[in-house]
């Protein structure tokens, strides 16, 4: 890898790894095989997509589903604009979900159809977009349809020093979430 390939934030793993191994696979998920180079136009799309829905830097987009490729293309889009993501754990309770994504105020949820139920049992105040990874239901959009309506032009936003890209809730000594941001 060349020094102008060279990883200075997040951002940059799939922009260098499109341009070096474009054709590679970046993510498996049992058949399913996304390469750099898909991977770089999808968070593309999503980073356009965001922007679109107003997501600004240092604003919170949060994820709640089971280990799915999904995660990791919106982890690399958020970066894309400077937006952290929130990964919300799935064995949490609807009570404790909402906790972390109150406390978060999510502009955008990206949610799988499993946990449309958790969903519906809270009380958002943000009122974040509520995305659903495995298409629409009602008036949730499907992600694909979501980010798919874009341009995968890269918004080529400088990462600073003192971003934040992710924030971990960890259980505090009162029951409740704590975060901690990397």
């Amino acid at each position: 890898m060349s020094e102008s390939e060279s990883f200075r934030a997040i951002p940059d793993i799939p922009r260098a790894f499109a341009k070096s191994q474009g054709d590679k696979a970046a993510l498996v998920d049992g058949e399913r095989r996304i390469s750099y180079a898909e991977l770089d136009a999808t968070t593309n799309r999503i980073a356009q997509a965001l922007l679109a829905a107003g997501v600004e830097p240092g604003d919170r987009v949060a994820f709640l589903d089971k280990n799915v490729p999904e995660y990791f293309e919106l982890l690399f889009g958020a970066a894309k604009v400077r937006a952290v993501t929130v990964a919300v754990n799935w064995r949490l309770a609807p009570p404790e979900m909402a906790y972390i994504l109150n406390h978060s105020q999510v502009k955008v949820l990206m949610v799988g159809r499993e946990f449309l139920g958790h969903i519906d049992q809270m009380e958002l105040e943000s009122r974040p977009e509520v995305l659903v990874i495995e298409g629409g239901e009602g008036d949730r959009k499907g992600f694909a349809d979501w980010y798919g309506a874009h341009e995968a032009t890269d918004p080529l936003l400088p990462s600073e020093w003192e971003d934040t890209c992710y924030q971990l809730y960890t259980s505090g000594t009162t029951g409740l979430p704590k975060g901690v941001e990397l």
